[in-house]
């Protein structure tokens, strides 16, 4: 019999190749004065980013920007962010970029109108966000952390090296606009790892126990884009068909991690980050994919058989299947490729028990076995 489960995602979302000449008309209803906060704006992406700033200002809306993010985001990062805000004085906070960029944004939207420090509103806190959060428009430039339809801003408290995240409904942008044409420039190392972390999204949550119905419909689809298509954008990366498939798995990836959630992989992940800044995210989560099938395998087999078919349906089982798609992509790395310290693998398993997602897994894993993964991955 089927169970009681909720679905939710709030968030406005226009789709679309060129949509992004709508931002000013589909922005100005929030108000007048936009923050548009990316980061240095790379060539490839400046002749976007006069578009959408011509369309806010055609709009009748005055434009700022901060460019002050920075890859895997500092508190100390979104405290600036947030303190330009406040001297500015603005009504919507608008990110344009990548998943940096989308926590910072939604950071952003919180500290511009609250007192304390953006920390003290984490997930495990008991202050969290108020009404007074400023509107949000995600415009995402990669398709990778499905943060434009989450309610979910990471970042990483530098003195604690400790990566953790608010989470709460008031920081669901209230727009996305998804142009698939903005992605047609990235470059391999910016469209794998991100592309890696769509299917991880779409996959921890199909084997979430929080899952759903409607959860693994969506999660079956997204990962199955991945598959097919990640492979093709990084051979051709201006294939538009490809990156429209992409951008759509990476929307439906986070619809469902803002339904379900994640697992073992990337409590493993978050932590890293918080260790080494260095690490890509969709890098961390690769580094540790291999191992986290071959031990979650037995628990969920019919799963890891979705895994297999959508990456490798050649390879003999899922570990093979994952190693081969890594290699394909350019990621199969370890933690040592980074300099990664062995006297760090303590402290580094320690925290990967900090946030909760482990228990979402299907196998729960105990200290000695996080202990024992860190090291496999080392």
């Amino acid at each position: 019999m089927l169970g009681t489960f909720s679905y939710h995602v709030p968030t406005k979302l226009h789709f679309g190749v060129n949509a992004l000449g709508d931002a000013g008309t589909l922005t100005r209803p929030f108000g007048k004065r936009a923050l548009v906060v990316s980061m240095t704006v790379k060539p490839y992406l400046q002749p976007s980013f006069a578009i959408l700033k011509k369309s806010l200002e055609d709009a009748d809306m005055t434009v700022s920007v901060f460019d002050g993010v920075v890859p895997n985001p500092t508190l100390s990062s979104v405290e600036a962010g947030s303190r330009f805000a406040r001297e500015t004085g603005v009504d919507v906070v608008v990110g344009f970029g990548g998943g940096s960029v989308m926590d910072t944004a939604k950071a952003i939207a919180v500290g511009a109108t609250h007192g304390s420090s953006l920390w003290s509103y984490i997930w495990s806190s008991d202050t969290q966000p108020t009404d007074k959060t400023l509107p949000i428009v995600a415009i995402p430039t990669t398709s990778g952390t499905g943060s434009h339809v989450t309610q979910v801003s990471v970042f990483t408290n530098e003195d604690e090296r400790y990566k953790s995240a608010i989470f709460n409904e008031r920081i669901f942008p209230d727009l996305a606009i998804v142009d698939p044409s903005l992605m047609v420039t990235a470059p391999a190392a910016v469209s794998a790892p991100t592309g890696f972390d769509v299917f991880t999204h779409a996959f921890e949550s199909y084997i979430h126990a929080n899952t759903s119905p409607i959860v693994r419909t969506l999660a079956r689809e997204a990962v199955g884009l991945v598959g097919q298509c990640l492979p093709v954008v990084l051979e051709d990366p201006g294939n538009l068909e490809a990156r429209t498939q992409m951008a759509l798995a990476d929307t439906l990836a986070g619809m469902c991690i803002a339904n379900a959630g994640v697992t073992l992989p990337h409590g493993i992940g978050m932590a890293v980050g918080g260790f080494y800044p260095n690490i890509a995210h969709g890098q961390a989560l690769a580094i540790v994919y291999p191992e986290f099938v071959k031990y979650t395998l037995a628990a969920a087999p019919d799963a890891f058989e979705l895994l297999r078919q959508s990456l490798a349906p050649a390879a003999a089982s899922p570990q093979d299947a994952i190693e081969t798609f890594l290699e394909r992509i350019g990621l199969r790395k370890r933690l040592r490729d980074f300099g990664a310290k062995a006297s760090d693998l303590d402290a580094l398993a320690a925290q990967c028990m900090v946030l909760p997602d482990y228990q979402a897994n299907p196998r729960v894993t105990s200290a000695e076995d996080m202990r024992a993964i860190v090291e496999a991955v080392y």
